[in-house]
């Protein structure tokens, strides 16, 4: 299954045209990725104090099919891609739906690094729960 986020879109998220200014998707997108981590146990927050890996981002892509304005409603739903106990990397699919129409869609694709050396490591255990969930979804999402 998908997993799903909502959130409204804030004064701050807009420009001075009063839509959502377009950074912003990618932060939210951010915002349902850490929800979805914490919904299966996954705390990384406790992982930044002293950080062995890290998932920074390496590739990131969104489509805008409607403006956003303050105080729509959204419900971001994302689907972990590519992933296996062995893998370096994964992908996340995100959906972003506002009164019941499709108004855009991003991928982030992530690697895991070694904080030290800075080069590509094998997925962290920590992150078991999450990646289970993640080969357990699949198929379309659930329209809102």
């Amino acid at each position: 299954m998908w997993f799903s986020y909502e959130r409204v879109v804030l004064l701050g998220d807009t420009d001075a045209a009063g839509v959502m200014y377009f950074t912003q998707l990618l932060s939210i997108c951010h915002e349902a990725y850490e929800h979805s981590l914490l919904a299966v146990g996954v705390n990384l927050y406790q992982y930044y104090r002293h950080p062995q890996w890290a998932l920074p981002v390496v590739h990131a892509r969104a489509d805008y099919k409607k403006p956003l304005f303050a105080g729509d409603h959204l419900r971001v739903q994302l689907l972990a891609e590519g992933v296996c106990p062995t893998a370096v990397q994964f992908a996340i699919h995100y959906d972003l739906w506002c009164c019941n129409a499709l108004v855009a869609t991003a991928t982030t694709r992530h690697v895991c690094i070694d904080v030290q050396t800075r080069r590509r490591r094998p997925l962290p255990e920590e992150l078991g729960p999450w990646l289970a969930l993640g080969t357990k979804m699949g198929g379309t999402p659930p329209h809102p």
